[in-house]
């Protein structure tokens, strides 16, 4: 059976210390094998309509579905093009944020949780 790489994914509410401990692990990975592939990505990954929108709207609690839609279609998208790519040439994956992030916030703005599960699975995000 072929290896695969590791994905990992720092998970946590604003400024509890996802990007210092994402930066921290890679440096460690690093530091003890030198020739280890190590990737280090974040959520949101590329949606500039997820970032227009956090900008132009000061209510953190409106829009919550949507942005549940926003957050999904662009991680199906950093798991098409980033994850499974790296992770199936034998690397590792960092994450500064993944799933657990939407279920977390947009659980606050109301959007239930089953909901959140459904719209993952119709658009087949993965657990990698």
């Amino acid at each position: 059976m072929k290896n695969l790489g590791v994905f990992v994914a720092i998970e946590g509410v604003d400024f509890s210390g996802t990007s210092t401990n994402t930066r921290l692990l890679h440096d460690n990975i690093k530091k003890f094998s030198q020739y280890q592939d190590v990737l280090t990505t974040h959520e949101p990954w590329k949606s500039e309509e997820i970032r227009r929108e956090l900008k132009e709207n000061s209510c953190a609690y409106s829009h919550g579905e949507k942005m549940a839609e926003l957050y999904i279609l662009d991680r199906e998208k950093h798991q098409e093009g980033i994850i499974i790519p790296v992770t199936v040439m034998e690397g590792i994956v960092i994450s500064d944020r993944f799933h657990m992030s939407t279920y977390a916030y947009q659980n606050i703005q109301g959007v239930p949780i089953e909901v959140i599960k459904k719209l993952h699975q119709h658009h087949t995000i993965k657990n990698p």
